[in-house]
């Protein structure tokens, strides 16, 4: 049987990896691709990512994916 946890982020700084993840305008490539194949609902969830920058940036990332999602259409 494997671990219940994820595993470690090889990384020596997960915060300043997790900051740069969680930056909306790195969702429009990958939120545009899932529109193109046809996706009529997009997800997106990363804790680690809502936390670092707050309910703003939480909103930024909402925001970001609803805007590139209704722009596909």
């Amino acid at each position: 049987m494997g671990d219940d946890y994820t595993d470690e982020v090889p990384h020596r700084d997960n915060l300043q990896l997790v900051s740069r993840l969680g930056k909306a305008d790195l969702l429009a490539e990958p939120v545009q691709e899932l529109v193109e194949c046809g996706a009529e609902a997009v997800a997106y969830l990363c804790t680690a990512c809502s936390f670092v920058d707050g309910v703003a940036g939480e909103r930024a990332l909402r925001e970001r994916c609803w805007r590139t999602v209704r722009s596909g259409r």
